[in-house]
């Protein structure tokens, strides 16, 4: 563990999101951080679980340490490899509370300071939260650097936007900084613009003065498409469907694109019909709604996020929950809110107590 290089990263990160981050460091440095300290001007905390490796990355990471390409590609394949495997747990959201200042909390249980229970049932899926897929990517990065013999010239961390309860991944050497976040919530997160065929977004090199890990990251990006509605309407060109600038029958053919063609899933598809809303319609004609998700009994209730489009004074629901592409988009009476055991409910109304409204993570 570098203290310069930390304090590097901490100081770039600031001025990046304008708030000063957490470091969250492996619990196995501990011991040397107690030993030594770190810099007054850095806050660091020291993660309340054990960064674990899963089984089916573990031969992935080993194979990929003793291949042939520089450190960045092998770091970008990992990046890439996470965004293919695992997906967003947008339930996590139904629970954040606001603060009176103006920050968000999120219960320590729901993915940060978890039992064995709970990651035993993770494991029975892929949906991940910012701090667990954080850990993941960040403990890939750690042991293929060791594998590789150069773990000595990295530090890897875990960086806590407080403010907002979000995490994502620092990177510093003493050649350049990066932050990875797999799951930026200010756009289309890059582990569905991975699956989709749009430029990732979310490696962001905060001091690269040689061009070593932006050139890797750019050449990746060269050939994808940024916007959503852009990508879609490239689809269409290299195929014989034609497809009508009309927007129910665009938002239709997209639906279709995604479900079929990407397979995608729940908070992938809100996301990225959310952005050809915006894009193509206007994003006062949409809004936010939590649609309960079907699950086993004694489970816990889980949500996910839809979207209600409003065109030509019809309002639509774009029903992410369900499998077949032609049953997502549907009219939509704002009637079913108030519906007693309404599986639909507004986004702003929208009120769960851990204690009494427990979630064991399946």
């Amino acid at each position: 563990m570098n203290i310069t290089r930390l304090s590097k990263l901490s100081n770039l990160v600031t001025n990046d999101l304008k708030r000063k981050p957490t470091i969250v460091i492996e619990p196995k440095f501990k011991h040397s951080f107690r030993l030594y300290g770190i810099a007054d001007d850095v806050n660091v905390t020291i993660d309340a679980e054990k960064w674990v490796l899963p089984d089916d990355l573990k031969l992935f990471v080993t194979e990929l340490a003793q291949s042939d390409g520089s450190n960045e590609e092998k770091i970008l394949t990992i990046y890439k490899k996470l965004c293919e495997e695992y997906t967003y747990d947008d339930n996590v959201l139904s629970y954040i509370k606001k603060n009176d200042d103006e920050t968000f909390f999120l219960p320590d249980s729901y993915g940060r300071d978890t039992d064995h229970t709970w990651r035993e049932h993770r494991q029975q899926h892929n949906r991940r939260n910012c701090f667990e897929i954080s850990r993941i990517l960040a403990k890939s990065i750690s042991e293929m650097l060791k594998l590789s013999g150069c773990s000595n010239n990295y530090d890897v961390c875990i960086l806590w936007d407080e403010a907002v309860t979000h995490y994502l991944v620092g990177l510093a050497s003493n050649e350049y900084c990066v932050s990875l976040d797999l799951d930026d919530f200010t756009q289309i997160k890059d582990l569905t613009r991975m699956k989709t065929g749009l430029t990732l977004e979310g490696i962001k090199p905060l001091y690269d003065p040689n061009d070593k890990f932006g050139s890797v990251v750019r050449q990746f990006n060269s050939n994808r498409s940024k916007i959503a509605k852009e990508h879609i309407e490239e689809v269409q060109h290299n195929t014989e469907d034609s497809i009508s600038t009309d927007d129910i029958e665009f938002l239709q053919y997209a639906i279709q694109i995604l479900r079929d063609e990407y397979d995608l899933d729940s908070a992938g598809m809100f996301e990225y019909i959310k952005e050809i809303v915006d894009t193509k319609i206007g994003a006062r004609s949409r809004k936010k709604v939590w649609k309960e998700v079907e699950n086993n009994p004694g489970v816990g209730t889980r949500y996910t996020r839809c979207l209600v489009v409003t065109i030509d004074d019809i309002p639509y629901i774009i029903d992410v929950t369900k499998e077949n592409a032609s049953e997502v988009f549907r009219r939509f009476d704002f009637e079913e809110l108030r519906e007693p055991n309404a599986k639909v409910k507004s986004f702003k109304e929208m009120d769960r107590n851990w204690e009494d409204d427990p979630y064991d993570g399946r």
